[in-house]
């Protein structure tokens, strides 16, 4: 935790020297304004003109700062995610008025986050989708698996059939894999296990992915993803039969007594969301 609040300082501070506003909390009344106004602009922009923007004359400095948010953005979700919104309604403001670079992409897709949480699901539907085609125009294939990521698994899910989302969500590990983008690859990983399961597919293979990425989570010391892993794990593996004695957890996984009694069940909204919905399941 105090490394996380470092590296927020440490953002703080450069951003500062850059000359940035530092991010504001959710339901400020000047935010919501702006959110709107930016909302209403890219409404009235045709996919073309977005996916045609100009390049950004200023590149270099874009690149940092939109490396710097993207990185706050890591941070916030821990420490304080009611300023999320204003770091991707700045990240998209830099595209828009200075012009692409390649992690425009990804201030787009993190828009479009946005405005899911505001209710207009078919603008966000419609900017996830272009910022995956703007990782083509923009140079951005190397952030292609976080965008992925975002838009597969906080965006398109709403719109789309979870086989669809499935799909973004693998193309995202593979491209992640393929860059060195490791923690954006097992995030996709992670959300294409879960896509494929609630889509109904077979449970052996639901089982196995879930498994595997339940493994490679804990390798890399991913805690924060991996208990979520286990608990789609240890489900797939409950409706197919499996035993769930001490001796059939490889890896030493978690027993769904651990994941019960977790301290992280109180403390982590996402993990907390994952027991009861399971918990849920495993009444029928």
């Amino acid at each position: 935790a105090s490394k996380i609040q470092e590296s927020q300082q440490l953002s703080y501070s450069i951003l500062q020297q850059l000359g940035e506003s530092l991010p504001r909390e959710r339901g400020d009344s000047d935010l919501l304004a702006e959110i709107d106004s930016m909302r209403t602009k890219v409404l009235n922009m045709p996919d073309e003109s977005i996916i045609n923007m100009k390049e950004s004359t200023r590149k270099e400095k874009d690149m940092l700062l939109l490396g710097l948010y993207s990185n706050l953005i890591v941070v916030m979700n821990d420490q304080n995610p009611k300023r999320m919104d204003d770091i991707c309604l700045r990240m998209m403001e830099i595209t828009v008025v200075n012009g692409l670079c390649a992690l425009s992409p990804l201030s787009v897709a993190l828009f479009a986050l946005v405005l899911v949480s505001t209710g207009d699901i078919e603008l966000a539907y419609r900017l996830g989708r272009l910022a995956l085609r703007l990782t083509e125009k923009a140079n951005g294939q190397r952030f292609l698996s976080e965008v992925a990521f975002f838009v597969g698994g906080c965006v398109s899910w709403v719109s789309e059939p979870l086989q669809s989302v499935a799909e973004t969500n693998l193309l995202g590990y593979t491209n992640g894999q393929q860059v060195g983008d490791v923690l954006s690859a097992l995030s996709n990983y992670q959300f294409y296990s879960l896509a494929i399961y609630l889509s109904g597919k077979n449970l052996k293979f639901c089982r196995d992915t879930s498994r595997k990425v339940s493994e490679s989570l804990m390798q890399r010391h991913y805690l924060f993803l991996y208990k979520q892993a286990v608990v789609v794990y240890r489900q797939t593996a409950a409706f197919i039969g499996d035993v769930e004695g001490e001796e059939e957890r490889p890896g030493n996984f978690p027993s769904w007594d651990d994941l019960m009694t977790h301290p992280e069940r109180s403390a982590n909204i996402d993990f907390s969301f994952y027991i009861q919905a399971h918990l849920y399941m495993r009444i029928f």
